[in-house]
Order: C-alpha cells, then sequence, then structure tokens
C-alpha cells in the first residue's frame, strides 16, 4: 500500500525538528559544537532578528525550525560545510597545478617521449578522455550509491513511523 502525502510530509518535518533539536543541542553545550556551528551561530546572532511565525509551522514550510534565524542559521551551515572545502580545495588545486605540471615534465624530460607525442597525438587524447571518463565513472557512481543510502534511510524511517502509527490505533 503505496504512502499518502501527509504521511511523507509528516516524516520531512519530524527530520528537520530532528535537525533543530541536534542544532540548538549544539548550542548549548560550548564544547560539543562543531567550528562550522559556532561560526554560523556568531553570523546568526549579529545579522538575523529572531521572529516566530507561527504561519510557517502550519504551512509546513519551515526548513530547521519556525524562526527565521533558525532558517538562516541552518542554511548558513549547509552552504559553509559545503562551500568552505570546496573553496579551499580548489584554491590549493589552482596553486599546486603549476608545480606539479613542472614536475611531471621533468620526470617524463625524454626525447622519445616528445618525439611520439609530436607525431601522433591521438593516442595521448585517446587515454585523457578514458581517464576522464572512469573519473567521471567513479564520481556518478559515488553519487548514485549516496542517493541510494539517503533513499533507504527515508524508506526505513517512514516504515517505521508508519509502523508506530500503525501499533498506535
Amino acid at each position: 500500500q503505496p504512502y499518502s502525502y501527509t504521511d511523507i510530509t509528516h516524516l520531512k518535518e519530524q527530520t528537520r525538528r530532528r535537525q533543530l533539536v541536534s542544532l540548538k543541542n549544539s548550542e548549548s553545550s560550548n564544547n560539543d559544537g562543531s567550528l562550522v556551528d559556532k561560526v554560523a551561530a556568531k553570523i546568526t546572532s549579529q545579522f538575523v532578528e529572531d521572529d516566530n511565525d507561527q504561519t510557517s509551522l502550519t504551512t509546513k514550510t519551515s526548513i530547521a525550525g519556525n524562526s527565521k534565524s533558525d532558517r538562516f542559521k541552518f542554511n548558513l551551515i549547509t552552504l559553509l560545510r559545503v562551500a568552505i572545502p570546496s573553496i579551499t580545495a580548489g584554491t590549493i588545486a589552482f596553486l599546486a597545478f603549476p608545480a606539479l605540471a613542472l614536475f611531471l615534465a621533468s620526470i617524463v624530460n625524454d626525447a622519445g617521449v616528445f618525439a611520439v607525442l609530436s607525431q601522433d597525438s591521438s593516442q595521448f587524447v585517446q587515454n585523457f578522455l578514458t581517464v576522464s571518463g572512469l573519473l567521471f565513472s567513479i564520481l556518478i557512481g559515488q553519487t548514485y550509491a549516496f542517493l541510494y543510502q539517503q533513499q533507504e534511510a527515508i524508506f526505513y524511517a517512514l516504515f517505521n513511523e508508519v509502523t508506530e502509527a500503525k501499533s498506535l490505533l
């Protein structure tokens, strides 16, 4: 029997409330919160005024909680967890690539290699495309596995919620 829209909406709302509770628990203890949580709490306290609007709870459009500051903080934490590692990795790659390329060129500094590459670059391009395809396949596989695990976790949580609801009836 398929699950109704209200069951799925109820599950999503419970998940959001659990995230809010964990967020508030990390706020209350100074040592347990991560650096990202502390930065987000500081930015949120400086720039967002708290307004408790109860309409978001009734329309079920709230992201992490009932107040504007909770939503802003939750979005900020997500942004910081994604943006900081991405920008750091991009900067390191940008700075390391020239040195790495020159190092590899000095290793392959052989007249025979350059003769093959200068006459027939199709093998080089074919190898490059093969490696790019392999990396893309690994990326897609990891993404699919993550999404499958997420879908599986949602299914099990929904199954547990419905089972508990049926047992109460």
